[in-house]
């Protein structure tokens, strides 16, 4: 078989007339080989040739998608089947569908290779067209393949070319002799190391008859009952091998020789073991002879002494005198095929590059995606080759490249619920380009802003408001069925030195308006060490009633003000509006997995151990107490820039300024000059007039539905929880 043609052709195979399965084809599955052709256009034949000329071929099969690069899927519909077709790491289009271990089928129907998927290559449309199939086994195939695909559509297809190593015969062997079942242990064999002897399970040896028992002695074999030592021995089996070692430490004890008996030669003893049993359910240990504790623990004389000789004191030599030459063989271990230096280039290469997390998937997925630049593996490890030519680096394998991507959780595409409309209705031919291109310009002028701001600004900030969180939380059945108190969890993150900031509170201390906002981020950007002449920035998506609306633009001209500082506000496009804050939301929802909250005070304490380095989440829980009525403090009166039909809308706005002289500029896009917002101005002071008012006089009450069914919730969590429960206002 060639190098570049690795994978094999699996053969199907049939069952006959009264059920039996037979080979299609008696040679080994190792000699069949996939016909390789490098170039081909959109195909409609399957072909594949054996090592022995024999071609067959699925015909009438038409593929939807012209072929691009590495790992691009596509779906292929036929005249009687449903192939999908994958692009290789050779550039070949094969069939990928996985098929389950065992295909159950009516006689005369089709088995296929368990474990295993049909692969066959992709040849093009012009050439050999019509190709009958000379193999009947294959013919028949064909015919029966939707019922096998019907069989496996509930099947999860792994990922394939993946190491692992648990696998591996070594590390199995490992595991078995751990568990005290049969395994096999290494044998030289034509002057190589091979696991080749049989050893065989650890099995519960018959008891002492010693007669130490049946004397007035302090050794008590027979005071342990067979059920005992039966117990002692399935709860030993079921440690790890290092929960093994400690537990026999803890039940051996060393003493020095205090006297010795006259005899003709003298001993070279000079400590003894003293060994003990402790059965389930009893307090104190048992001490019994050495052949009753080997025998029921199931170990070997020289497991133990090795294992209990770190705990060897008071001996003059005890190297020599438990015979420190005798140890276990230890095998090398594996070294890695890829040097280090160049494994650790392709690590930084992936660390630089821009990546974001899944916007609203965070729940249900943990991986890190890349920013759509390259449109596939290959076009990114074509990236990589030029970054290693620039570096003078030897760059790894495609294989080594696509093993460390998997194993770093990596990919490039974002979820579905993550894309744009405007990206997916281009996609689907519903946008025009003209829309698509405007849309696309926005995109890409926000991310050049926020990274400009990033490089040269002291002060810069994202925020955004996380989804929301349940009080309680928790894997009872019952909880699905009920609801539950909704927690607000608003994050700021400074892109300069990585602190996160999180402003908590429950449905029942405040809402979710305007000036909830407000006041949360009045409170923050007065607490900002600034100096006079400082510009602090916020980027944020558009969200009106929590970012882009009258009562923050008033807020954050009064905070202007106050302190002598420019804010500005920043809007990012819709549908790309991911940003550095949404790491926060990822990391407290990794936090609060298999995680139970009874109280939302609890919230705090998690999300403020959800993160360590550089430092930990900084937690405000709020309550109603803590918000104040923006709205009685105003001086503009609306920021949208126009008035009549067809002006701009404040959705429109994308960046606002705020000046300490009292006025508030904006920009339609990040190219355009900045333009003033007086025609909006109001004849008032901020900085004059009392204190602003509490928005909230009393705590809100919730629904009566939701706390009855909180009440029901109380029967799944601790008494001491309850009150809280029972002292919530309800309407």
């Amino acid at each position: 078989m060639s190098s570049r043609s690795k994978r094999i052709l699996e053969l199907a195979r049939v069952v006959s007339e009264d059920g039996s399965l037979e080979n299609s084809d008696p040679r080994d599955e190792s000699e069949v080989e996939p016909q390789i052709h490098e170039k081909f256009a959109r195909p409609n034949i399957i072909e594949c040739t054996t090592a022995a000329d024999q071609q067959f071929s699925y015909s009438d099969i038409e593929a939807t998608a012209t072929l691009m690069d590495l790992g691009e899927t596509y779906t292929a519909d036929g005249s009687s089947t449903v192939l999908e077709l994958e692009v290789g790491d050779d550039g070949i289009l094969r069939d990928i569908l996985n098929f389950p271990d065992e295909v159950t089928s009516s006689p005369g129907g089709n088995y296929v290779n368990d474990a295993t998927s049909l692969s066959f290559v992709a040849i093009a449309a012009n050439s050999q067209e019509g190709l009958e199939c000379e193999s009947s086994s294959i013919n028949e195939a064909k015919k029966s393949t939707e019922d096998v695909i019907g069989k496996a559509e509930n099947k999860t297809r792994k990922k394939r070319r993946q190491i692992d190593v648990q696998e591996w015969e070594c590390n199995k062997n490992k595991r078995l002799r751990a568990l005290g079942q049969e395994y096999k242990g290494l044998g030289k064999e034509n002057g190589k190391w091979q696991y080749i002897k049989k050893r065989n399970s650890r099995l519960l040896k018959e008891s002492c008859k010693c007669y130490n028992s049946q004397r007035k002695s302090k050794i008590l074999c027979t005071a342990i009952t067979e059920h005992e030592r039966k117990s002692i021995y399935s709860e030993f089996w079921r440690m790890t091998w290092e929960e093994k070692k400690i537990y026999v430490k803890t039940l051996v004890d060393i003493k020095y020789v205090s006297r010795r008996k006259s005899t003709g030669e003298d001993s070279r003893r000079n400590n003894s073991l003293f060994c003990y049993l402790k059965p389930p359910g009893r307090s104190e240990k048992i001490r019994v002879c050495k052949k009753q504790f080997l025998n029921t623990l199931c170990l070997g004389e020289w497991t133990v002494l090795n294992w209990v000789k770190e705990n060897l004191e008071n001996t003059e030599n005890d190297e020599q005198n438990l015979d420190s030459s005798y140890s276990t063989k230890k095998l090398p271990k594996r070294q890695s095929n890829v040097k280090s230096r160049e494994k650790d280039f392709l690590l930084k290469f992936f660390d630089k590059l821009p990546k974001l997390e899944s916007h609203y998937c965070r729940a249900s997925t943990s991986k890190i995606y890349f920013e759509p630049i390259w449109k596939s593996k290959q076009e990114l490890y074509r990236f990589y080759v030029e970054e290693c030519k620039a570096q003078d680096v030897s760059p790894l394998s495609t294989a080594s490249f696509a093993n460390i991507f998997l194993d770093k959780n990596y990919s490039l595409f974002t979820p579905k619920k993550d894309q744009c409309d405007i990206c997916l209705g281009f996609k689907y031919n519903h946008i025009s380009e003209d829309k698509y291109r405007v849309h696309l310009e926005k995109k890409n002028l926000a991310r050049e802003e926020k990274s400009r701001d990033k490089e040269k600004e002291k002060w810069i900030f994202t925020m955004d408001l996380q989804s929301v969180l349940m009080c309680p939380l928790s894997k009872a059945s019952k909880m699905y069925y009920k609801s539950k108190l909704v927690l607000h969890n608003f994050t700021i993150f400074n892109l300069k030195n990585s602190d996160g900031f999180c402003y908590l509170w429950h449905e029942g201390q405040g809402g979710m308006s305007s000036n909830e906002f407000a006041t949360i981020l009045s409170d923050f950007v007065m607490a900002l060490p600034t100096e006079e002449g400082d510009s602090v920035i916020f980027y944020s998506d558009g969200c009106t009633y929590q970012n882009r609306n009258v009562i923050i633009s008033n807020m954050f001209l009064y905070c202007s003000q106050v302190k002598k500082i420019t804010i500005y506000q920043k809007f990012l496009e819709k549908g790309h509006t991911q940003m550095e804050c949404d790491s926060m939301h990822s990391v407290i929802e990794r936090k609060l997995r298999n995680t139970e909250v009874f109280l939302p005070a609890d919230y705090a304490s998690l999300i403020k151990s959800a993160r360590i380095n550089p430092r930990p989440y900084q937690v405000k829980y709020l309550k109603y107490d803590y918000f104040k009525d923006f709205s009685k403090r105003k001086c503009f009166k609306s920021i949208r820039p126009g008035y009549k039909a067809g002006d701009p809308q404040v959705t429109d706005l994308r960046c606002l300024r705020y000046s300490p002289d009292g006025l508030i500029n904006y920009k339609l896009s990040f190219n355009d000059p900045w333009c003033a917002l007086e025609n909006r101005k109001m004849d008032f002071d901020l900085t004059a007039g009392s204190a602003l008012p509490q928005l909230y006089k009393q705590p809100l009450p919730i629904d009566k539905k939701k706390f009855n069914n909180l009440q029901a919730l109380k029967t799944v969590m601790d008494a001491e929880y309850h009150s809280f429960y029972d002292n919530l206002p309800y309407k």
